[in-house]
């Protein structure tokens, strides 16, 4: 083969990239960043993360690559959790330690407060809660990112929006510091918990630290690094790709035959017995994704988001 022939072959090769990728953020870099340096390494276009982490954190990314990306929206919704570290005594414009300080309460006030203390204020934030995101966030309103309009120096209030907190547990206190355990619904921002807290504990917070450790089903430890990544030689064999229905797997299954494959990817609805109803990840008999489909209180079964064959 020459190597002309050769490179087609590897370009074919990288074009047919798909599933999820793992992804452990380094500190200093933005989520975009990420997705940027994944192209460059892999060679393929069509990547999307499923939630972002800021510059400041660490952790979990769960990456879509290729075909996989039609995967994003049912990914997004997935529970995601944390470990925090916000300091108590000083709050951020940014609800962060790269912010300015805005307000600050003697040391010795901090010091005061009680293991008790921390934790009935820590109570409120579990279960629904109704949480303002930062003004420096990358939520959109009238169209432009709130991030951009507060480095101009505008006013800026994000709407309140409900999210869920379903385990927040202070693993350590060394006051100043506040180590603690998060696991909350999409959308959440743990640098708003941080700012809470110390608003109704009257000394003001930050958020210092974050690492995101889990998100749905998948866990840091299963994460590569993008060096690690880079250094591999053929990516596509070295088995950190995780096939696309495993990247929907918090989703109940529908396994479908032969003659239902057919009518799913031809776009038809058609009933179902004994099938949770919902949104639903459909597989062929071989185990392939072929579909996100809904199943109504009917038990019809209709294509939400079809996935090509490959």
């Amino acid at each position: 083969m020459t190597p002309q022939m050769m490179a087609m072959r590897r370009r074919r090769e990288r074009s047919n990239l798909c599933g999820l990728l793992l992804i452990d953020k380094p500190s200093g870099i933005t989520s975009f960043d990420v997705v940027a340096r994944l192209r460059k390494i892999l060679g393929v276009r069509r990547i999307g993360h499923t939630g972002t982490l800021d510059p400041m954190a660490t952790g979990l990314m769960a990456v879509l690559v290729g075909r996989a990306t039609k995967l994003s929206p049912f990914v997004t919704d997935s529970q995601k959790s944390y470990q925090a570290t916000v300091r108590l005594g000083v709050e951020t414009n940014t609800y962060d330690a790269e912010g300015l300080a805005v307000a600050e309460v003697p040391v010795e006030q901090v010091h005061c407060l009680s293991t008790a203390a921390l934790e009935d204020a820590a109570e409120s934030f579990r279960g629904t809660i109704r949480q303002r995101p930062p003004a420096f966030s990358a939520i959109k309103v009238d169209g432009e990112r709130l991030y951009a309009k507060a480095r101009r120096g505008e006013e800026v209030t994000a709407p309140v929006r409900d999210v869920v907190v379903h385990e927040l547990e202070l693993t350590r206190v060394e006051l100043p510091d506040v180590e603690m355990f998060v696991s909350c619904s999409k959308g959440t921002y743990i640098r708003s918990i941080a700012h809470d807290l110390g608003a109704s504990l009257n000394v003001g917070a930050h958020l210092t630290a974050l690492r995101r450790t889990r998100v749905g089903e998948f866990d840091i430890e299963d994460a590569v690094t993008l060096e690690a990544l880079a250094e591999l030689s053929d990516v596509s064999k070295a088995g950190v790709f995780k096939p696309m229905v495993d990247a929907v797997s918090h989703l109940p299954l529908v396994r479908l035959n032969d003659s239902q494959t057919q009518d799913v990817r031809n776009g038809k609805r058609f009933q179902v017995v004994g099938q949770e109803q919902g949104i639903c990840r459909a597989i062929s008999q071989s185990g392939e994704l072929v579909a996100i489909v809904e199943v109504d209180e009917d038990m019809t079964l209709k294509v939400v988001r079809g996935i090509p064959p490959s």
